[in-house]
């Protein structure tokens, strides 16, 4: 029996979009990440309200309540690792990572040196979290964990340089930061790893002057490293095409102040803040969000403002997630005006993605049931297009070419993303896989 057809999503560069309040709008804690696990929505931070919920550091939103992790605290970072929800920050018993498989949180040793951490990633079938740590003397960007110790790696200059972000792409393992040598290597604040043996990728971007990297995600055959320069003007987003660096100096981004970069569901994002003067009403700091395109960048947000003093580690937008059919923004910003209202932390994004089932040129790429257990089948296709399928931590889990059917019998059940492209114009939707 069919179900209800679903439409892939207009391309966002003809939707309109808005900011609107998460929730009930009553947020007092400071989220720095956010995954999707279980079909719940995990936000970590620093303790205070979600929701008008108080929690501990980790909040679980699953679409209508929020509840807090207990046993958890303020949390940096999330990943998925062998099916089980991985976090770091600072904890109880002076524990800086903890282990999540939907019942107990776990404790995982990681007590001893460590200075602070910010990302968490998956590579070589070890979990990698990256910040600054301290054994012996020596500081490293790097703790490694095998699924029983941890061990540091990727040794550092000093106590001034440390790891900031960590991306997986072309079966290497990226580190971003701010650090001039890694392992004795010179390098301009990236670095490759290909489980053996470090690569500085010709010295970094920006002619080698000084940059801090702070955003790292695969756009087509190239890896794109947005950071913040400097030197004037300032090569802010780079492109790596493993071979040679191109430049990408965008005309929004030449009066910003601090970049950040990244990814989710099949969707590239760049974060800018831009200084601006001291008004009786507005901060010392403004932001925007874009959506990062092979066409350039499409500005996804009015402006956001953050009422604190500029602090380097902290960034005024974190991230996007995208749960529950929304995407959720997230950080350390406040959305206000003279008189509006005002999203401290967490906002939705509207018009990612539109209500167009009524758009005749969507019948092209109409697709059923959903959700399904075996295939997606598609209507009036065609020709041949290419897809890419993600989960909803960003993950690619299949890709090919469209024709009449998709088969998806090999995913896990979940909720998923298909992105198609055609002519250059990326449409997505999301759908379910069942058992």
């Amino acid at each position: 029996m069919r179900t209800a057809l679903i439409y892939l999503a207009f391309p966002v560069s003809l939707l309109a979009q808005t900011l609107s309040p998460f929730g009930n709008n009553l947020h007092s804690a400071v989220i720095h990440d956010a995954i999707v696990y279980n079909n719940l929505l995990f936000l970590g931070g620093t303790p205070g309200k979600v929701n008008n919920v108080t929690i501990n550091g980790v909040a679980i939103y699953d679409g209508v309540t929020t509840s807090t992790l207990p046993g958890a605290g303020f949390t940096r970072a999330f990943a998925i690792h062998n099916n089980n929800l991985y976090m770091v920050g600072n904890y109880p018993n002076g524990e800086h990572a903890l282990r999540w498989d939907g019942q107990t949180l776990t404790p995982l040793g990681l007590t001893n040196g460590v200075n602070f951490l910010t990302d968490l990633a998956e590579f070589n079938g070890d979990l990698y979290g990256c910040g600054q740590f301290q054994l012996g003397g020596v500081f490293y960007a790097l703790a490694k964990y095998d699924g029983t110790s941890w061990a540091y790696e990727a040794s550092l200059p000093n106590s001034n340089e440390m790891g900031l972000v960590m991306h997986t792409f072309n079966n290497q393992l990226y580190l971003g930061g701010g650090f001039t040598s890694i392992n004795g290597i010179a390098c301009n604040s990236i670095v490759a790893h290909n489980g053996s043996t470090w690569n500085n990728l010709l010295g970094g971007p920006n002619n080698g002057d000084s940059i801090i990297v702070r955003g790292l995600f695969t756009s087509g055959p190239n890896l794109v490293v947005v950071s913040t320069a400097f030197a004037i003007p300032p090569a802010r987003v780079s492109q790596w095409t493993g071979i040679s660096w191109n430049a990408q100096n965008f005309s929004q981004l030449l009066n910003a102040d601090w970049l950040n970069g990244f990814s989710t569901s099949g969707q590239n994002f760049i974060a800018a803040e831009y200084l601006q003067p001291p008004f009786q009403q507005d901060s010392l700091l403004a932001g925007h969000v874009y959506l990062y395109t092979s066409n350039g960048l499409l500005t996804l947000t009015d402006s956001l403002f953050r009422d604190e003093e500029f602090i380097p580690i902290r960034q005024l937008v974190t991230g996007i997630v995208f749960y529950n059919n929304q995407w959720i923004l997230y950080g350390d910003f406040k959305k206000e005006g003279r008189n509006g209202p005002s999203y401290p932390g967490l906002a939705a994004v509207g018009g990612l993605l539109g209500d167009e089932e009524n758009d005749e040129e969507l019948s092209l790429f109409r697709f059923f049931p959903n959700p399904t257990s075996d295939y997606l089948l598609f209507e009036n296709t065609n020709r041949q297009l290419p897809y890419t399928i993600y989960d909803l931590h960003g993950r690619v889990v299949l890709t090919g070419m469209l024709a009449a059917k998709v088969d998806v019998r090999t995913l896990p059940g979940g909720q998923y993303i298909i992105k198609v492209t055609d002519a250059g114009i990326q449409h997505r939707q999301q759908f379910v896989k069942v058992d």
